[in-house]
């Protein structure tokens, strides 16, 4: 049964484009968007479930964090809202029920991509104070150990680290196939 339901808008889409069906553009993606409606419910209900509460098992001195924090589930109903409002103007245009230029109509959908964008780059920022956290605990344990002229490299006192950066390096040049389009010459990401 929801193999079928998964092919009923495809195929509607197919014979609504060879013109072999005259329905609206609505009733092609109704599929879909029913699909959509339960997303967006889960979502919501996400959202009106509030702040997880800390759980009582834990003392007042244990460390805890909200593992599906609030501002991040109302994010991603707002993203999703604007996933499903670029279909959905989408459809209103092939329906001819609006006017309005194609810049208009995909705002929703650059909205949706600014939105990524912004999560993509939170994701690197968080990493890359990660690494800083890390970096100074290394500094504070060297400097504990009694070892101050480590301190101010943390990973000196290593004889292997510089072999591993090597093959580190060597790894991540392997993700860059693209070099011979885009030039040696380019700057590459770094967050990658």
């Amino acid at each position: 049964m929801a193999l079928a339901y998964v092919f009923v808008m495809p195929i509607l889409f197919a014979l609504q484009l060879d013109s072999e069906i005259e329905i609206s553009w609505t009733l092609v993606f109704m599929p879909l968007w029913v699909l959509y409606g339960f997303g967006f419910l889960i979502l919501v209900l996400g959202v009106c479930r509030g702040q997880t509460l800390r759980p009582s098992e834990l003392g007042a001195t244990d460390k805890w964090e909200d593992p599906d924090p609030l501002p991040k589930r109302s994010w991603s109903l707002v993203k999703f809202s604007m996933f499903v409002l670029f279909q959905a103007i989408i459809v209103a245009k092939l329906d001819d029920a609006i006017n309005a230029s194609w810049t208009v109509i995909l705002l929703p959908y650059y909205a949706y991509e600014l939105m990524g964008i912004a999560e993509a780059l939170s994701y690197c920022f968080k990493a890359m104070n990660l690494v800083n956290d890390l970096e100074s605990v290394a500094v504070a344990k060297a400097a504990s150990a009694g070892e101050e002229e480590n301190a101010e490299e943390p990973f000196g006192a290593n004889p292997g680290f510089d072999e591993m950066a090597q093959a580190d390096e060597h790894r991540l040049q392997g993700l860059f196939f693209l070099e011979p389009f885009w030039g040696p010459h380019v700057a590459r990401p770094y967050c990658i």
